[in-house]
């Protein structure tokens, strides 16, 4: 996977959202994505949908994708991270629309 761009502020924030002890406070996984989603103003939001919208649409494999995720601070592996990826885009078109 070639990286055209640095990943934007709000997906390093995702990223980082998943840190060690994020199950204390969620116990579900798309609980804490909800809960990371609401702390974002509708531009931070926005630039989040369209970076995962063009990361989704690139041809990097899943293990390209967990790599990038875990350079971006995550200290969660999340396998397969592309359905992830999915559901929180999903939930930020909710958000925008």
């Amino acid at each position: 996977m070639q990286r055209t761009q640095s990943p934007p502020d709000s997906f390093l924030g995702l990223s980082e959202w998943f840190h060690q002890d994020i199950q204390h406070q969620y116990p579900r996984l798309e609980g804490a994505a909800s809960g990371y989603i609401a702390t974002l103003d509708a531009t931070a939001a926005d630039e989040l949908s369209a970076y995962l919208t063009d990361l989704l649409a690139s041809n990097a494999s899943d293990e390209e994708l967990c790599k990038l995720w875990s350079e971006c601070g995550s200290q969660w592996g999340i396998v397969p991270i592309r359905p992830f990826f999915e559901e929180v885009r999903a939930e930020l078109a909710s958000r925008i629309e």
